[in-house]
């Protein structure tokens, strides 16, 4: 952020600053919170394990 000599306008904007940051990591704890559920949802071990056994049984069985 700018400095400034002059603290009463120094203090304000970083004041400001600071809040604006603080704003920023809480929106992103938010989108995180949602991708790990986007994640855990769509791509997990028993997700992933049916669809490996779909492909292996595919290979297997000729179709693949």
């Amino acid at each position: 952020y700018p400095w400034t000599e002059q603290n009463r306008i120094h203090a304000n904007v970083f004041a400001n600053t600071l809040y604006g940051t603080i704003k920023e990591v809480q929106n992103m704890k938010e989108r995180l919170k949602f991708q790990k559920l986007y994640v855990d949802n769509f791509y997990n071990w028993d997700l992933t394990v049916a669809q490996w056994e779909g492909l292996l049984r595919g290979v297997l069985d000729g179709k693949i």
